[in-house]
Order: C-alpha cells, then structure tokens, then sequence
C-alpha cells in the first residue's frame, strides 16, 4: 500500500512532527505545554495514584492553526491566491490516556470556493501519510495496529451544505472493528516532547471565491475534540480579499526642450491594500 510505504520512508529518513511543520510555516514557538493560552491544560493525577473514587482519566488537547501569510495588518490577499492552512493538534504530556478518537472541524465562509477545497497530507506519532493532489475526500482504515494496538479509520473532506471541512480519525478494534471498549487502547498516546508521540497535523489548501470583492474577508478556526471532550477552538485567522489592481500614471514635465531635459511624475491609486513602490 501506498501509505505503507510513506510509513517506511518516514520511519527509516526522518521523524516529521508538527513542530518542524510549524518551523517551516514560521509559526512562533510555543511556550510550555500549550500554544493557546485558552486551552484546558488540566492538572490530572498520575496513573500511579489512580483511584476511582477521586480521579478522572481523559485525553486532553492544545491546539493550534497555522494560516498563509497576508501582507500588512489586515493580512491582505490576491483573490487567486492559494491559501494552505495546517491544524495542528496535541494530547498533552500530562493527560491520562491515549486518545481513541479526534474530530476537527473548520467551517468555511462565503468568500471562499468550495470546488477548489483540496486535502493535503496528515500525520500523528510517527505516521505521515501523503494524500494524492487533488483530492477533496479521503476515507482508509490505517493497519498501525502493530504502532498503536488499534487500527486508525481516517475521513477527511468537506461537506458542500454545511460549508465546513472536516477530518475524523477513530481508533478500531483489530478483531471487531470497532471502537476500542478498553479505554487505555488508543492511537494518540499522551505526547513525549522528545518525539512528537502524541502530536497531530492535518493540511488544506483553499482559494478566495471568484466573486469576492475588495474588503471582503476569510476567516478561519478549527475546533477540535478529543473523544467526549468539549470542543477547543484555535485561534482566528483572519485575511483581507485585495481584489481590484492598482492605477497608476506617468506625467512628463519638459524642463529644457533644446536638451530634452524632463523629469516624470509617478503617481498611482489603490482601494485595498494601497502601493507599496513603483
């Protein structure tokens, strides 16, 4: 199988994980555990000190998005600009228990072109999948078991009457397929920082509608869930359509005409994003 063999070459070349994929995208570095300081970083008890009386085990999730880059402060883009976008997704260090199942969800408003929506590649722990270029929906059943204990069913697309995109992956007994009913059987263990283990990524492209117009925008957050977990949302992206050109001008002013000595006058016009020279 094709991914199979992405597997290998990722194993055997290099280990990705979401932070070198934010390196690239010239993503800020996070501080401590979390990249959104509004994301639930729980104090959970150790596996150790378990009791079922006192302590609750669950998955628990920081996450992040990292969008394309716009110029200036209201992140102005050309109308046929492609635009990639990457969700990241954690399990924190300190949670309990692997994750068995993980939904992301970024809806996507009208100024964007769901006919040119496109998925692009996904990975977690020391997975890497390459998804064929134009794909808008993907759906496998990953046999990782001898990874993770559990198969990993991924779907990936966007729903055209609810304008969102989506991604599921859902842990799978290897001898039922179904969910898992042992709870400490999951494909996302609580992440060792050292290798990325518990770390997540998904990538999608998208491009602005052919009749948006100047000052329209396209904003974007993710919301991710972890199993039962409420939804987390990550932080908003928001980029300006500049869809009308700049015009310009040149005016000659003769100053000697025997010498031909002149001198031009640029001048020029923009109602988005302004000039930045000539």
């Amino acid at each position: 199988m094709k991914i199979i063999n992405a597997l290998v070459l990722f194993l055997s070349l290099n280990v990705i994980t979401p932070a070198l994929i934010a390196q690239e995208e010239q993503c800020n570095p996070c501080e401590g555990d979390c990249c959104d300081p509004n994301c639930m970083a729980g104090e959970l008890g150790d596996l150790d000190d378990f009791s079922s009386e006192a302590d609750i085990l669950s998955a628990i999730d920081p996450n992040d998005l990292i969008p394309p880059k716009g110029e200036g402060a209201q992140g102005w883009i050309r109308r046929d600009k492609e635009l990639p976008y990457t969700v990241l997704f954690e399990n924190l260090p300190a949670a309990t228990l692997p994750a068995q199942r993980v939904e992301i969800t970024l809806p996507l408003n009208e100024t964007v072109d769901l006919d040119a929506f496109t998925l692009g590649d996904f990975g977690f722990s020391f997975v890497f999948v390459d998804v064929p270029e134009d794909t808008n929906y993907y759906y496998e059943i990953l046999p990782f078991s001898y990874l993770f204990g559990v198969q990993v069913e991924v779907e990936a697309g966007v729903d055209t009457a609810m304008r969102k995109a989506y991604w599921v992956f859902q842990s799978l007994d290897s001898l039922t397929g179904q969910p898992p009913s042992d709870p400490l059987a999951g494909f996302l263990p609580p992440n060792d920082t050292a290798s990325g283990s518990g770390e997540g990524f998904v990538m999608f492209t998208v491009f602005p509608d052919s009749s948006s117009q100047t000052f329209d925008t396209i904003d974007a957050k993710a919301s991710i869930v972890f199993d039962d977990n409420p939804p987390i949302l990550t932080p908003m992206s928001l980029l300006t359509i500049d869809a009308d050109p700049p015009a310009s001008t040149i005016d000659t002013v003769f100053y000697n005409l025997d010498s031909a000595r002149y001198q031009e006058v640029l001048s020029g016009t923009d109602i988005g994003s302004g000039l930045r020279n000539y």
